[in-house]
């Protein structure tokens, strides 16, 4: 009884929130939009994230939970740059592109940010109190067999890993500059990004011991920073990192606790506020907003981590303001013709099988007709693109199904685990990236593993 009262308060309390938003960004489309509506933008973001927060909270989700993390990149990536405009710090940015818009366009874009976000939330956490049932408890592999997936998977991966980098690296070398690149080839791109994959298989495995683990994760963050100096791209790195990380924690049984990670963030960033402002003689009262922004400007300028985090990812925000402004009035809604596409993506060389047919049925590529912007896609560009003021009612289906296949059962195998993370890796990147990318990345990271643990399996009976 007790359980079903916290999962009808969970439930109505994210259903009301995400009503409440709902109404609020249909009665503002159409109103005259305030110069500061970043600022009123941020507020309700941050506001909408601490609420999130508190429920995953109360829900005792984990810190290794892909929920959490999921929550946590959405503002990071779609609200990073209105944040910094309502700061005044992006006045100097590179690819300023709050000045190429429409500021109604722009506002419209955050309101239904936040109501994608809440409407996937929702979805995520719908019932969460319940007793975890996912999907059926898959066979048992041996650590032996999971050692050999990754090991296989290792030099299967390398050699693309490195091609691609290196033609991303001369690209932007020759350009001068960062630049969009063109894949080659879809299918070889896919196998070069499935290399976190293959590390995530050999931690599960359980046969290196942690501090062999540790120099093989420090040997490919070395490698992925070198990459990202020279190529500008940062998120696969970001996202593997995470995942890579939260594996290691899981299987060597590292506690960490959200109360922890807040309280020591905090006395992070109030110290690195204190040294800068100390550094530049400007320590003194914040009397009003201005003077606060001045000293944020301090801080995110002379670190740099804060600032190049929030401009570099933000960025997403405009796939958003770009399918507001384009959709439907330049070009007609998708109605899910991009879902039914997402699935061919699996065959190699799906584009010479299916000439022309995912540049119909992605709308970011619509936007850059027009735009000239390679600004990528995301989940929530993706299901306006495809259903306007309906995607919500897409978002919460999507976030049932994340919530079912990232509710790991109590007795979990180490195979189970190592799945987990392979697809916490690739979904979480549907922050930044479009379904038929995602879509095929899952299903390698899935279809690979399983055929190499056959081959290894004939192996065993044939000796």
């Amino acid at each position: 009884m007790g359980n079903a009262k916290k999962i009808t308060v969970t439930t109505i309390s994210n259903v009301f929130v995400l009503i409440i938003t709902f109404i609020f960004m249909l009665f503002t489309w159409n109103n005259n939009v305030s110069n500061d509506w970043t600022k009123y933008s941020s507020i309700y973001a941050i506001c909408l994230l601490i609420y999130q927060l508190i429920i995953l909270k109360k829900s005792r989700i984990s810190f290794w939970d892909f929920r959490l993390w999921f929550v946590i990149l959405q503002y990071l990536f779609v609200f990073g740059r209105v944040f910094l405009n309502a700061l005044n710090l992006d006045k100097e940015i590179f690819w300023n592109l709050m000045e190429y818009y429409d500021k109604e366009s722009l506002y419209r874009a955050s309101t239904y940010a936040l109501v994608f976000i809440q409407a996937i939330f929702t979805g995520m956490t719908l019932n969460i109190a319940s007793e975890k049932k996912p999907f059926k408890r898959t066979r048992s592999l041996s650590n032996e067999c999971l050692l050999f997936i990754g090991i296989v998977m290792l030099l299967i991966s390398i050699p693309f890993r490195i091609s691609s980098d290196l033609q991303t690296i001369h690209a932007q070398i020759t350009s001068g500059g960062y630049v969009s690149l063109a894949v080659d080839n879809a299918f070889f791109y896919a196998l070069g990004l499935l290399l976190p994959v293959a590390l995530i298989y050999i931690i599960c495995s359980e046969k290196l011991n942690k501090w062999q683990l540790v120099l093989l994760m420090i040997v490919y963050v070395v490698y992925s920073g070198v990459i990202i100096i020279f190529s500008g791209d940062r998120r696969y790195t970001v996202t593997a990192f995470i995942a890579i990380v939260l594996c290691f924690m899981k299987k060597n049984n590292i506690k960490i606790s959200l109360k922890k990670i807040v309280m020591y963030g905090i006395l992070v960033f109030m110290a690195l506020f204190a040294l800068a402002a100390i550094r530049t003689g400007r320590l003194h009262v914040i009397s009003d907003f201005s003077d606060f922004a001045d000293l944020v400007y301090i801080l995110f300028t002379t670190s740099n981590i804060f600032y190049e985090t929030l401009a570099e990812f933000g960025i997403t925000f405009f796939i958003y303001v770009a399918v507001i402004r384009y959709f439907p009035s330049q070009f007609a809604f998708k109605y899910g013709a991009t879902y039914l596409y997402a699935p061919m993506t699996i065959i190699p060389m799906s584009g010479f099988f299916f000439p022309g047919i995912q540049e119909k049925v992605s709308a970011h590529i619509d936007c850059k007709s027009i735009t000239g912007q390679a600004l990528g896609a995301a989940l929530g560009e993706e299901l306006y693109g495809n259903f306007g003021f309906l995607a919500p009612f897409g978002a919460i289906i999507v976030g049932l199904m994340l919530k079912k296949i990232f509710s790991l059962r109590e007795d979990s195998n180490n195979y189970d685990i190592a799945k987990y993370y392979s697809l916490f890796y690739i979904l979480i990147n549907y922050v930044r990236a479009s379904s038929t990318e995602v879509f095929r990345l899952a299903i390698y990271a899935l279809i690979i593993p399983w055929f190499i643990s056959k081959i290894y399996e004939l192996r065993r009976e044939d000796k």
